[in-house]
C-alpha cells in the first residue's frame, strides 16, 4: 500500500515537471527561434503567468505579432504592461509603441512618451528613437527639433542598420530646416549626453566628409532604410 501510493506520487510529480509551468526560458527562447512557436507560446505563458519579465515580453510580442496564437493587441498591452510594470526596457518601448499607434488601446500620446521615457531613461535605443520621433512631429509635446536631435544621439550607433539609417536620415533632414543657433545648442546637448553615458566616447559622423564646421555639425553619411520595433527575445 505504501508502494502504492509512492508510485503515484511519483507519476503526479514527473507529469507535473513534464508541463510548460516548469518551462526554462532557455528552451522557450530556443524554440522560438527555430520556428517552433506553438511550444514556445506554451512555455512562455507559463514563465509570464509566474511573473518573468521577459517570458512577459515575449508573450506580450508573440500576440502583437500573431506567431504561435492569434493576434491580439489587447492582450499585447497585457501582458507588455506586466513586463513594463517590472522595468523591462524592451517591454516599455513596445508599450510606448501600442500606445502611439492606438493598437488594443485608445491613441494616447502622453502614454507613449511615459513609457518611451522609462525605456529611453535605461538606454534603450528604440525607445529613444521613437521618443526622438515624437519630439520630431510634436506628438503628445510641443514640436522641439533640438530635442529630436539629441534623442537621435544612441540610435545612430546603437540599432540594428536599417535603424541606424533611418536616424540618420530623419536627423540630417531636420539639421536642413533648424536655425544655426538651434543646431549648436541641440549638437552640445547631443554630445553632453552621450558623454555622460559613455565618457571618452568618439562621436558618429566626427569625421564625415560633410561636417559643417561653422555649425559644429555631424552629417552621418549611411543607406537609407526603415527602422523597426523591439525584436522578440532577449539574445
Amino acid at each position: 500500500m505504501a508502494f502504492s501510493r509512492r508510485f503515484v506520487l511519483l507519476v503526479v510529480l514527473c507529469a507535473a515537471f513534464a508541463s510548460p509551468a516548469f518551462a526554462d526560458y532557455g528552451s522557450a527562447k530556443q524554440a522560438f527561434e527555430i520556428g517552433d512557436h506553438a511550444t514556445a507560446f506554451a512555455e512562455f505563458r507559463a514563465l509570464a503567468e509566474e511573473g518573468d519579465p521577459r517570458a512577459q515580453f515575449a508573450l506580450g510580442l508573440m500576440f502583437q505579432t500573431g506567431r504561435g496564437t492569434d493576434r491580439d493587441h489587447g492582450k499585447a498591452l497585457h501582458w507588455y504592461w506586466a513586463a513594463a510594470d517590472q522595468g523591462l526596457a524592451r517591454a516599455q518601448s513596445n508599450l510606448g509603441v501600442l500606445y502611439r499607434r492606438g493598437l488594443g488601446v485608445e491613441r494616447d500620446f502622453t502614454q507613449a512618451l511615459k513609457w518611451f521615457r522609462k525605456a529611453a531613461d535605461q538606454g534603450y535605443a528604440r525607445a529613444e528613437y521613437n521618443l526622438a520621433e515624437m519630439y520630431r512631429n510634436g506628438e503628445g509635446v510641443t514640436r522641439d527639433l533640438v530635442q529630436a536631435y539629441v534623442w537621435y544621439e544612441f540610435p545612430l550607433t546603437n540599432l540594428p542598420p536599417s535603424g541606424r539609417a533611418a536616424a540618420a536620415l530623419r536627423r540630417n533632414a531636420m539639421i536642413d530646416s533648424m536655425l544655426v543657433s538651434e543646431l549648436v545648442e541641440a549638437e552640445r546637448l547631443a554630445r553632453a549626453h552621450r558623454a555622460r553615458r559613455e565618457p571618452g566616447a568618439v562621436f558618429p559622423g566626427e569625421t564625415a566628409e560633410k561636417v559643417q564646421r561653422a555649425q559644429g555639425v555631424r552629417r552621418i553619411e549611411t543607406p537609407v532604410e526603415t527602422a523597426v520595433v523591439s525584436g522578440p527575445v532577449e539574445r
